[in-house]
């Protein structure tokens, strides 16, 4: 007799276990939407949608990337519109100091310059998520100290201003690695938007600036004061150095509008081919609710009638079975 109760027990603690695994099962499934929960319940089918996991999961990392990359690219882009602007706007007061009816405001208009030097300054300063655009790899500088410095030392006949300009960078490409194999040049490396050394606008600007607000000797012009035929010799002389610096950052512009338009459009299909990988995987892992709704609901009557079944069985005697 305890031979037969303890088989009874055995079977129904199996039913139970059964009905129970196969419950939890489908509540699973119910609950995340995902026909697979573990390798057992399909090898191939579960390893499948794994691989097309980490397939979606690497482009997605690719997509964000390139977001970034597209990002830091139109501030560059801005940063180098208001540099043109600003070159075009220096062209434009060194022909205001030629021109005849201002002979009287070369001191005037080397303020002007001056302000508009510190524009330059400024967006060749600037940065994108804390980083410097235009420093090379040194995109973070210790100390608060930034790529481009002007800064005043001492006063000598070729420089009466004592103007001059510091840069803390370095003429390195910065490049992503936006896959295995396929790297991609990111930055704008100074000497190709402000010329040799990466300070050769500057150093025109400088020279600009010194022929407006200073005597050949060396002393301060006073206001009103007139350039001398030299003077605007050499102001003539330096408009054409500033128009081939000024195409130099419109060539630079053009790049960055290139580098944009190709990763845009890369952007695109990457967002494509992730909707396939999406769609690939739904058809891999996703389970049928209104199906799985049915079944669930199946195994819970079932689950309740071995309960039943099993709390009968364990409680009958051998009296119970012959009758």
């Amino acid at each position: 007799m305890r031979v037969a109760w303890e088989t009874r027990f055995r079977l129904a603690q199996t039913a139970i276990e059964r009905s129970q695994q196969q419950l939890t099962r489908l509540q699973q499934q119910l609950a995340t939407g995902k026909r697979l929960i573990s390798l057992a319940e399909d090898p191939v089918a579960f390893g499948r949608a794994r691989r097309l996991e980490e397939a979606l999961q690497l482009v997605e990392r690719q997509q964000a990337l390139l977001h970034g990359m597209v990002e830091e690219v139109r501030s560059a882009q801005s940063q180098v519109e208001e540099l043109v602007a600003a070159v075009q706007d220096m062209e434009a007061l060194l022909a205001a100091a030629l021109d005849p009816k201002n002979l009287d405001k070369p001191a005037l208009l080397a303020e002007q310059l001056r302000q508009r030097l510190e524009d330059v300054l400024r967006s060749a300063n600037a940065d994108f998520d804390g980083r410097y655009l235009f420093a090379g790899t040194a995109t973070v500088l210790p100390g608060g100290e930034r790529p481009f410095e002007l800064r005043r030392g001492a006063p000598t006949p070729e420089n009466p201003s004592g103007l001059e300009i510091l840069f803390r960078g370095n003429l390195a490409e910065r490049r992503v690695m936006l896959a295995p194999g396929q790297e991609e040049v990111l930055s704008l490396r100074a000497d190709e938007l402000f010329g040799a050394g990466g300070t050769e606008l500057f150093t025109v600007l400088i020279a600009a600036y010194n022929l407006l607000a200073y005597r050949a000797d060396g002393s301060q012009r006073p206001p009103e004061e007139s350039l001398s035929a030299a003077e605007r010799t050499q102001v003539q002389a330096l408009l054409p150095q500033l128009a081939a610096l000024r195409e130099m950052l419109e060539r630079a512009i053009a790049r960055i509008g290139s580098r944009q338009a190709r990763w845009e459009l890369l952007a695109e299909h990457l967002q494509a081919y992730t909707v396939q990988l999406r769609e690939f995987l739904s058809e891999a892992e996703d389970a049928d609710i209104a199906r799985l709704a049915l079944e669930l609901q199946n195994a819970q009557t079932t689950y309740h009638a071995v309960l039943q079944t099993s709390s009968r069985i364990l409680t009958m005697s051998l009296f119970d079975f012959l009758r």
